[in-house]
């Protein structure tokens, strides 16, 4: 693999886990 796919893949699941962290956050305030 190289280095900038390492860092696309990171980037890719950062920013899935910040989308998963919102909706929880989100599904929290409103419950």
């Amino acid at each position: 693999m190289s280095a900038t796919a390492q860092s696309q893949f990171a980037l890719n699941r950062l920013s899935g886990v910040a989308a998963a962290i919102l909706l929880l956050s989100l599904k929290l305030i409103q419950g």
